[in-house]
């Protein structure tokens, strides 16, 4: 029996640290191979997205910790923005690939996974893809869709969310732009767009010069910096 699937859409009331054009080491690695590199991106919720995540997915380890506009600042280095209810931040990665031992033939093998794609607003049901024509910056708002998947550990069932392409409503521009590539799957249903006007610009290498850090050791924001549970499963 297949694995039921409930992918959602969020409210993200600002996208922090987004690594998207390219994808960076994860923590703690040297980005060697895809099973060591990920798309990543911090994203501000309420309480009311922080209850609909919880519903959703019962099962879900992985935690939306509450921050305060002081600390938000310091990890962020933008202001949070105002009237925010219960701010908490959701950190979601989509690793680049998955490692697995071909249980046939005992190979070692590489399952790769779906690249998210950045979409800019362009009015009512359209907009335009700069997943390789720019940078989030800090404090960009919009909506970003949970990649779910369940599992189990010690016979548990667990819900695992990751992250997904990102509808952007108003984009905080970094002067550093990407290198140039890629394509999506197409996200027009899911964001409940008329139109998307795809993207003539080319995939970066991985951990190509970005205005980020991207070495796995040296991001400046540990994914324990929130007490975050493991979701590798």
């Amino acid at each position: 029996m297949a694995k039921q699937t409930k992918n959602i859409v969020i409210d993200a009331l600002a996208v922090n640290y987004a690594r998207i054009a390219s994808p960076s080491a994860k923590y703690e690695t040297q980005g060697k191979d895809a099973s060591e590199l990920e798309w990543k991106a911090d994203i501000l919720v309420d309480e009311d997205t922080v209850e609909k995540i919880e519903n959703t997915y019962p099962n879900l380890r992985k935690k939306m910790n509450p921050i305060t506009p002081k600390k938000y600042k310091q990890i962020y280095k933008v202001d949070m923005p105002e009237g925010v209810e219960g701010p908490a931040i959701l950190k979601l990665t989509m690793p680049v690939g998955v490692a697995f031992k071909d249980k046939k033939t005992g190979e070692d093998k590489m399952m790769m996974k779906p690249q998210p794609k950045v979409l800019l607003q362009q009015g009512e049901g359209k907009a335009k893809e700069i997943t390789f024509d720019e940078y989030i910056g800090n404090g960009s708002v919009g909506k970003v869709m949970l990649m779910h998947r369940s599992t189990a550990y010690n016979n548990k069932p667990i819900d695992v969310i990751e992250l997904g392409s990102i509808l952007l409503t108003s984009l905080v521009e970094v002067d550093v732009k990407p290198g140039q590539g890629g394509n999506e799957p197409d996200v027009k249903d899911a964001f409940g767009l008329d139109e998307v006007e795809e993207s003539e610009s080319k995939a970066p290498a991985p951990n190509e010069a970005s205005p980020f850090n991207v070495a796995g050791e040296d991001d400046g924001f540990a994914d324990d910096d929130f007490g975050e549970d493991d979701d590798t499963f």
